[in-house]
Parts: structure tokens; C-alpha cells; sequence
């Protein structure tokens, strides 16, 4: 398929189902889009999101999270410095049960943080 096909297609069906790249691809489709009227008309109603900066904990495994993903409950914690993620699945999210699992999780990783502290 040629380049100009490519584009026109992308243009008029708002969507691919392949992938294609040449040198110079990403100027070319730029203007495309500069030229869709459609693609003009829904610009300005999908603002850049500003970037969300996250203040890094004085100490390791300071972050913890529950969340939900494909209707089963998540206990993420994060190291920070180490990049390391620790990510359990609790039976029930009663505090008990939360606490219970936050405290595996620090015992197992604070030996090695306790290596570093005393180094």
C-alpha cells in the first residue's frame, strides 16, 4: 500500500488496522490532520492532560494502594528507590486482612532494606 493511500485511508476512516512507517511519516500525517476538517473540528475538545508529578517518599515502601482491576481487589506497594512493586491479592478487604498482608510484604522486603541501613 502506498503512503498517499495510507493517509488517505487514516483520514477517512479515523482508524487502522496495520502498521506502517516510512522516514519522514510522522511530518506527513501531521499535515493530513491539519487538513481534516472533522480532525479540526475535535482538536480543541481533547486537551493535553498536564503530567501529574508524584513527590518521591522520604522512605522505602512508603506507598500503598488498593484498586480494582476486572472485578477482583489489588494490594499494590511500591518501593520507590528500588522500582520494586509488591502486588497481593487479598481474600477480603476487611482492614484485617489488608494489615495482614502489609505486613508480609514489609517483613520479606525490610531484611534488605535493613542490610542497606546498616552498611
Amino acid at each position: 500500500m502506498n503512503r498517499i493511500k495510507v493517509l488517505l485511508n487514516a483520514n477517512r476512516e479515523h482508524e487502522t488496522s496495520y502498521s506502517v512507517f516510512w522516514p519522514g511519516m510522522s511530518y506527513q500525517v501531521e499535515d493530513k490532520v491539519s487538513q481534516c476538517s472533522i480532525c479540526n473540528q475535535f482538536q480543541r475538545a481533547q486537551p493535553k492532560e498536564p503530567m501529574v508529578i508524584q513527590e518521591i517518599p522520604n522512605r522505602p515502601w512508603a506507598k500503598s494502594d488498593l484498586f480494582e482491576f476486572n472485578g477482583a481487589h489489588y494490594l499494590l506497594s511500591v518501593d520507590y528507590y528500588s522500582k520494586w512493586i509488591e502486588i497481593a491479592k487479598p481474600s477480603n478487604l476487611s482492614s484485617n486482612n489488608v494489615i495482614c498482608h502489609l505486613e508480609s510484604q514489609f517483613a520479606k522486603n525490610m531484611v534488605s532494606q535493613m542490610k542497606y541501613m546498616y552498611m
